[in-house]
């Protein structure tokens, strides 16, 4: 999915996932039949992690958002997509159980026939029928094949990863059910459901790895909030008076009382935690003027009596509301300053899955090393040359068939430079494994480089494991740098140590480092200069300490 996320393909993904529609035509004769669409959800699986749904023709009419800019979304569709935004009725989704690449779908229903076939050929690649349903036709992302645009009904087109449209047009299907009713019986424009039943195991793991980086004094009430939460249910309303409803969903009435007396605890100590951290940081910030800490400790506390207020929290049934009385508009407001509570938190989270993907792309480059030296006896030369001079490629390219990547090996020309006419023509093929999430997206650019110089990294006609004589687990072999040192991937050049302090190679956050026994470490900023250098030798004979 990391190739999806540029500002195109997100424009592309928000446009068509309103509608994929140009302006009323005649439909493609297999289309034009009348086919009933199913019932409004009858096409979201039940076992879904989290239902959604925006009744985008009423949004749209709501004066609360009279201001968005409608014509220019409804232009920019019209030119970039071939699609008319106006003409959507409304948009139905889910998300299924998380899997190695996120499986969502979009159920988007129109108020006029239309026809996928005249979306932009620029992002879709041609239409197709399907397989087993010659009523099914479907167009994939050209930039991501995993996404697919579908359509069977004339009023109703599908959108999302292709393993999500398979169970959503399924004759299988078992749609419905206690958790997806909580969005069907809902009256909001907007409504959305997270099912925690079936997320409890992973929250609770996910907060467990962090629970080092938890205070204390939440830890024990986040634990019980997960534990007694079954699902999660935020409403938008046209309503000024209830225009924002989030509610909690529990199994029983004694459950639901603490529920909320354990929400209750856990809002002060955010709020407490929040203010303290903000008038710390202020304290000692002497750019910051004495009138300037003095009114923002004034908002900070005008904020909490907002959140303290018990008015905005109730009990009903089984379920322990949140619910707002004042405009849409004001709602905005405090959805702003909650997310801004939470955006730490929540980028974070999103850091850590990043170094996650950066740890695993450096466990199958060093895989790729020890699989080149099973076959050739040597780890990969620091560049494939010509003759015993002229580098011309990165040993990125000499481990390319051990990743699973020999046709794109088989492309290069290895007698060349990777600058020629011809080689240059594939440094936008760069295989994931190269890729930091994390970094910019710059075709072609890569931040795991090994160490250039005399006595460490790799040799330049190919080293020996037996020549490691540091020991394979304290010598470093591959390092994710920061982004600023990046290099294109398939030219031969590295990390070289004679040109710039070691630590300066380092990321903000610290770098993953691959080791030569196929170990991944992270390197931390703060690790002394002497140690760091000692680990990229292979044969220094230094005392090094123990790096977990």
């Amino acid at each position: 999915m990391g190739g999806l996320i540029g500002i195109r393909s997100v424009l592309a993904i928000f446009l068509t996932g309103s509608l994929f529609l140009s302006a009323p035509l005649l439909v493609a004769q297999e289309v034009a039949q009348k086919i009933a669409p199913p019932e409004r959800f009858g096409d979201i699986p039940a076992d879904s992690i989290s239902a959604f749904s925006l009744e985008f023709a009423k949004m749209r009419l709501n004066k609360d958002f009279e201001l968005w800019p409608w014509e220019v979304l409804d232009i920019a569709a019209k030119e970039q997509f071939g699609i008319q935004l106006d003409q959507i009725e409304a948009i139905d989704g889910m998300v299924l159980m998380p899997s190695p690449d996120p499986e969502f779908g979009l159920s988007i229903r129109t108020k006029v026939p239309f026809d996928i076939a005249d979306l932009s050929d620029q992002m879709l690649t041609p239409v197709e029928q399907g397989a087993k349903d010659a009523q099914i036709r479907f167009r994939d992302f050209s930039e991501n094949p995993l996404m697919r645009v579908m359509q069977r009904e004339p009023q109703r087109v599908l959108l999302g990863t292709q393993g999500a449209l398979r169970r959503m047009t399924s004759s299988r299907l078992q749609p419905g059910g206690e958790f997806i009713g909580l969005v069907q019986n809902s009256p909001a424009m907007f409504k959305m459901a997270v099912n925690f039943e079936t997320l409890r195991d992973l929250v609770s793991a996910f907060v467990l790895t962090e629970e080092n980086q938890i205070p204390p004094e939440l830890s024990e009430e986040m634990e019980q909030i997960i534990d007694l939460t079954d699902n999660v249910l935020v409403e938008l309303y046209r309503d000024p008076a209830n225009a924002l409803r989030v509610s909690l969903g529990t199994s029983g009435a004694d459950k639901t009382e603490l529920l909320s007396k354990s929400l209750l605890r856990i809002r002060r100590q955010l709020t407490d935690l929040v203010m303290e951290q903000s008038t710390q940081e202020m304290e000692f910030d002497d750019s910051v003027s004495v009138e300037m800490k003095q009114a923002m400790t004034g908002y900070m506390n005008r904020i909490r009596k907002y959140i303290d207020n018990e008015s905005m929290w109730s009990i009903q049934e089984d379920r322990v509301v949140m619910q707002f009385e004042s405009s849409m508009l004001v709602n905005y407001q405090i959805i702003g300053v909650l997310s801004g509570l939470l955006l730490p938190a929540v980028q974070a989270a999103r850091e850590s899955a990043r170094q996650m993907q950066s740890s695993n792309n450096l466990r199958q480059i060093m895989l790729a090393m020890h699989n080149f030296h099973d076959a050739n006896g040597r780890f990969p030369a620091q560049a494939i040359a010509q003759g015993e001079g002229n580098p011309l490629l990165s040993w990125r390219v000499a481990i390319l068939p051990y990743l699973g990547e020999q046709a794109l090996y088989d492309q290069f020309h290895l007698d060349e430079p990777w600058d020629s006419a011809h080689n240059i023509e594939l440094l936008e093929q760069m295989p994931e494994f190269f890729r930091n999430p994390s970094n910019p997206p710059t075709a072609g650019m890569t931040t795991y480089l090994v160490p250039m110089g005399k006595g460490v990294g790799l040799s330049s006609e190919g080293l020996k494991i037996q020549q490691i004589t540091d020991g394979t687990s304290n010598t470093l072999a591959v390092l994710d740098v920061d982004p600023q040192f990046g290099v294109p991937w398939t030219k031969p050049d590295d990390l070289d140590i004679r040109q710039n302090e070691v630590l300066d190679w380092l990321r903000a956050e610290g770098s993953n480092a691959g080791f030569f026994d196929g170990s991944v470490r992270l390197i931390d900023l703060e690790i002394d200069t002497e140690v760091l250098e000692a680990l990229m030798t292979r044969a220094g004979g230094e005392v090094i300490p123990f790096i977990p």
